[in-house]
Order: structure tokens, then sequence, then C-alpha cells
């Protein structure tokens, strides 16, 4: 499989534009999968399918080149995903996608966590940024954290329950006079 990168739409460089030269970055806010695959058109404004839209969930600035964002589709539905949206509030900024390629596939009733590295380069030196909506990677978790934190409280009883074990019969000795 040949590497595609993602192609910028011309609504979502004009907002760069626009935001630059009003001394703001255009913040990435929402990644976007749908189930068509296609080479993705620059005057695209929505993905040709789109099955489920998130918040994103964490981002980072790499280098000067790079930012990475990353996202949790979660719930009920259950697709072949084919097409991936970036998007900055309602705009679609950029688009990936390939002929005939599944990207993932997004099974019912599970989470699918996927981080994207975006190549900013063409785009002026800092004008992109992201929006976290939720920390997404903690929501992944919750349930691990949950088990975790119940078995230290089950494990903290335990060594209670010993050391005052050890204290009444440390008592009882020293009243034997032993």
């Amino acid at each position: 499989m040949n590497f595609t990168p993602v192609v910028w739409t011309h609504q979502g460089l004009s907002s760069v534009v626009n935001a630059n030269g009003q001394g703001l970055k255009l913040s990435i806010t929402h990644v976007s999968a749908g189930d068509r695959s296609y080479s993705p058109d620059p005057n695209q404004t929505q993905l040709r399918n789109e099955k489920q839209k998130v918040m994103v969930g964490g981002g980072e600035v790499l280098d000067a080149n790079q930012i990475r964002l990353s996202a949790l589709f979660d719930g009920d539905l259950e697709f072949d995903v084919r097409e991936i949206g970036f998007w900055s509030n309602d705009i679609l900024v950029a688009v990936h996608s390939m002929p005939n390629v599944s990207l993932h596939f997004k099974s019912a009733r599970t989470k699918w966590v996927e981080v994207f590295i975006l190549n900013v380069s063409v785009l002026p030196e800092q004008s992109v940024s992201f929006e976290v909506g939720i920390n997404n990677a903690n929501l992944f978790i919750t349930p691990e954290i949950a088990r975790i934190a119940h078995a230290g409280m089950i494990q903290g009883t335990s060594i209670i329950t010993q050391a005052h074990q050890q204290m009444v019969l440390s008592e009882r000795l020293r009243q034997a006079g032993l």
C-alpha cells in the first residue's frame, strides 16, 4: 500500500490564511470517519458518507511541520473506515482517503482510539493548532483505573487488618510480661 497524504481543502486553506492574517491560528476541533473510499478533492466541503464525528481527544505539536491528534470513536455504529475528515468546527479542513482501501474497521459497541499525524508543512508556519474537547484517553481507560483503585483499597484494608492484629498480639504479650 502506498502512503497518501491528507488533502487540504480550499475552504480549509482559506480559513488558515484568514486566521493567520488576523494573528490567529486555525484550530482543529473534530475528526470524522466515513465509509467511502476515493481520491480526495480539495473542493470537498464534507465527507462523502460521514458515519461519525467526534471531538479531538488529544493533541501535541511534534515540530514545525507536524501535529499529532487523537480521537475516540465509540458507540453502536459498525462500518469500514475508508475516509477521515479533520474539521475546524463546521469547516472541513483536510481529508484522508484512498481508492479501494480500508483504513480501519469500526466494530459495534467498541471503542476505537486513533492517532493521526498531520503534516502541516504546506501551511504558514505555526498557523494550525488543535482544541481538545474531551481527554478521550482517560475515558478509554476509566474501567481499568476503577479496577486498579478497587484492588488498592482491598489491599489497604488487608494491611490495616494485619497491622491491627499484630498490635493486639503485641499488647497481649506485653501484658503477659513476655
